[in-house]
Parts: structure tokens; C-alpha cells; sequence
């Protein structure tokens, strides 16, 4: 079931921005970010978050590298403010006339006689330090 009628939208964005994304969601709360295709691993350095990302067979993903996103129309519109560490978004097409996300992970599971495949990772491809919001500022 989906509540909404969230339409599938595509951005544009390099790998350092990913990374921005990806931080600025850890040290906050509220909605957390679940990623596929990319792992994220964030740890402390000294008083700093230090995010890397890295594909499934373990290559970096390079700061300038440029990297197609999808994402629902809700978020890529400014909603949550998920993407505000890099706004303005880079929206490929319009990001209100995707199709909607329901119908696309209906026809997703019909063609693959209606079960999920690969079993999703339970992390949503993020490794970070304790709980949110993550901070790595030590106490006295």
C-alpha cells in the first residue's frame, strides 16, 4: 500500500552532493533517508561526520562524478527538505509528470511473479554511528 500518490522524478546531482544529501539527513531528525544502488557509510572523525559513498561492488563514487537520482515528486519539489544541503535541484524533466510510484513497483512485482527481488537490505544502504540525528561532537 502507498498513502499517496507520489510520482517517480529524476535529478541530476554529482557524488559530493550526494554525500551533502546523505549528511545533512544523518544529523537530522525527521524523515530518514533509504538508499539502493549506493551504500553510504558515515563515521566520526574527530568532531566531524565523514561520509563515503560506494557502489554495491565496493567502488567509490567520486566527488565529481555526475549521478542520476530518482526519488518521488514530494521530496524532489522541496518537501521534507531532504534536498535542501544542495537546492536548487537539478530536476531531469518535470518532477510532477513521472509516473505514479505505486503503479511502477505494481508492474515491478507482477513482472517478477510478485515477490522481491533481491531481499531489501535492512539498513536502506546506510552505516552511521549510533542513532539519529548523528553527532560527533565529544563531550567533556
Amino acid at each position: 500500500m502507498f498513502p499517496f500518490d507520489n510520482r517517480v522524478a529524476r535529478l541530476s546531482m554529482t557524488g559530493d552532493e550526494l554525500r551533502r544529501v546523505v549528511e545533512g539527513n544523518l544529523t537530522r531528525s525527521g524523515g530518514r533517508l533509504l538508499m539502493a544502488g549506493v551504500r553510504a557509510t558515515a563515521t566520526c572523525v574527530g568532531p566531524a561526520l565523514n561520509v563515503r559513498l560506494q557502489r554495491a561492488n565496493g567502488t567509490a563514487v567520486k566527488p565529481t562524478e555526475q549521478l542520476k537520482v530518482v526519488t518521488v515528486d514530494f521530496l524532489a519539489t522541496g518537501g521534507d527538505g531532504f534536498f535542501d544541503p544542495i537546492a536548487p535541484l537539478k530536476v531531469l524533466g518535470s518532477a510532477t509528470d513521472g509516473p505514479i510510484l505505486r503503479d511502477v513497483q505494481a508492474l515491478s512485482l507482477m513482472n517478477d511473479g510478485g515477490t522481491l527481488r533481491p531481499p531489501l537490505p535492512t539498513s536502506g544502504g546506510l552505516v552511521f554511528p549510533g542513532s539519529r540525528p548523528v553527532s560527533c561532537e565529544s563531550t567533556p
